[in-house]
């Protein structure tokens, strides 16, 4: 009789852990099958391997990096594609802003949405600066706008774990 309620409580355990690890089917490495995998490496650093907790820490940091490109679009000159560009990073930082909420409420599709129109902001401010001949006044901004539009696709790849 005993050792059927060690076999019972053995199975219930077992039940138990694959239950809790189920939750964690993310594995060792929730960078490894995304787009941009170094640089999603850097940014879920910290991050326990929680893509959620990833998704936080990267959105909150292109926050401060579409402020200071923003900045820097400024600081390069006045025209209508840089001032285009100023404009749609306002609307970049307004759409994180938003994202982050979204995160905490766990709107998972809206968070998808809005991760794709920063992604196609940011690709309207490089195709400004393209049209309108700019690109060595402008390079800088392109490089952010590269960076800055790979880490979006390494958000919208954690969204895709959450």
């Amino acid at each position: 009789m005993g050792e059927k309620n060690l076999v019972c409580l053995s199975l219930v355990f077992l039940a138990a852990a694959v239950a809790v690890l189920a939750g964690h089917a993310h594995g060792a490495d929730i960078c490894a099958k995304a787009d941009y995998v170094p640089l999603c490496r850097s940014m879920a650093k910290g991050a326990a391997n929680n893509p959620a907790v990833a998704l936080k820490v990267a959105m909150e940091k292109m926050i401060v990096e579409t402020k200071r490109a923003k900045a820097a679009s400024a600081k390069i000159g006045k025209s209508p594609a840089l001032l285009l560009c100023a404009e749609n990073y306002g609307y970049n930082i307004s759409y994180l802003q938003e994202c982050l909420m979204l995160l905490k409420i766990k709107d998972k599709n809206t968070l998808m949405i809005r991760l794709s129109a920063v992604v196609a902001t940011y690709g309207v401010c490089d195709d400004a600066i393209g049209e309108s001949g700019i690109v060595t006044q402008a390079a800088s901004l392109v490089s952010i706008d590269k960076r800055l539009t790979q880490m979006t696709s390494n958000c919208l790849h954690f969204t895709s774990l959450t």
